[in-house]
């Protein structure tokens, strides 16, 4: 499903915007280089009541010798900034910095919001060496349209940021249950001069079972099976990824909450989907939380590494 298109983007970005290689490249898990819904992360209510108005995020990178019995982990790049977000006097997010490896500016989202703090638009701008937009490349730009409290079209414009029609446009649309939870996901990837694709999600949920089932086509072609187990409260506690061609399972993700129902660990287990990452799509994250209910720490493990990311609020 959305992990699917966003891990082969990484590929990608790994390969090629991000400038030189380092052994914490793929974080992919703990970076929320990806994430889409930002406001379940950082609790808008906490945020403004503790008046914090940024969160830098550092990454130090610890790796053990080949040695099997060597559980000694020494520093292999010091601790740089990974990412940075800032928030409105609300406590929603309103940029979210990226920074190429070891701690130079990349790109930066920026988001406008109505006065309820729903996302209006995000934009994007590749950083000069000093944090500043760069005019030399392109500015892209994605559009959120609601219907009622929900969002169901999040579109990109076209050529000079002006807003083409549905079938000559990038976007991604959704439907949802009586619940509120997507019921079905549609994204489409639209080339100059070229017949637009596109991918779309059904998931149907068990609420007695508390799990689902979503399906992923490529026009009439099945792409992809994710099968998900929840708790009552519907958190997830595992993910399995299924190819679509011949049901061989891919991957496997699972989470582990601790009695304060904070998330505690994450893992995932690869047995097929394709990565260029180091980690082979094997890793554990462990989380740790500050007294505000806020993340402090993720310390992301595979094989002999460990990528510590630290949260520092402001």
């Amino acid at each position: 499903m959305t992990k699917i298109f966003y891990s082969v983007l990484f590929l990608i970005l790994t390969n090629s915007a991000w400038g030189q290689y380092t052994i914490c490249d793929c974080c992919t898990y703990s970076s929320l280089r990806y994430e889409e819904n930002l406001d379940k992360i950082f609790n808008p209510e906490i945020i403004k009541k503790n008046n914090i108005r940024e969160l830098t995020i550092y990454n130090t990178s610890k790796q053990a010798s080949s040695n099997i019995k060597d559980t000694v982990f020494k520093i292999v790049d010091n601790e740089y900034r990974e990412m940075k977000f800032t928030f409105n006097e609300n406590g929603y997010v309103g940029s979210q910095i990226f920074f190429n490896r070891l701690g130079q500016f990349h790109s930066i989202h920026e988001f406008t919001r109505d006065n309820n703090n729903k996302i209006l638009t995000k934009t994007f701008h590749y950083l000069d060496s000093s944090g500043k937009k760069d005019e030399v490349f392109s500015v892209r730009k994605w559009v959120y349209k609601y219907s009622g409290s929900n969002l169901y079209q999040i579109k990109e414009l076209g050529e000079k940021l002006i807003e083409q029609p549905d079938n000559k446009s990038n976007y991604q649309l959704y439907e949802y249950d009586l619940k509120g939870r997507t019921i079905k996901e549609t994204r489409q990837s639209y080339y100059d001069f070229t017949e637009p694709s596109f991918y779309q999600t059904i998931v149907k949920y068990n609420d007695t079972t508390h799990t689902s089932i979503a399906i992923t086509k490529d026009k009439r072609k099945l792409f992809s099976t994710v099968k998900t187990q929840y708790t009552e409260t519907q958190k997830p506690l595992t993910i399995k990824f299924f190819d679509g061609r011949n049901n061989k399972l891919l991957e496997q993700q699972i989470f582990t909450y601790a009695s304060s129902g904070q998330l505690a660990k994450f893992e995932t287990k690869n047995s097929g989907m394709g990565t260029e990452c180091p980690d082979g799509g094997n890793i554990t994250d462990e989380y740790t939380f500050t007294a505000l209910n806020l993340i402090s720490n993720i310390k992301h493990h595979y094989k002999k590494t460990i990528c510590e990311l630290r949260f520092v609020y402001r």
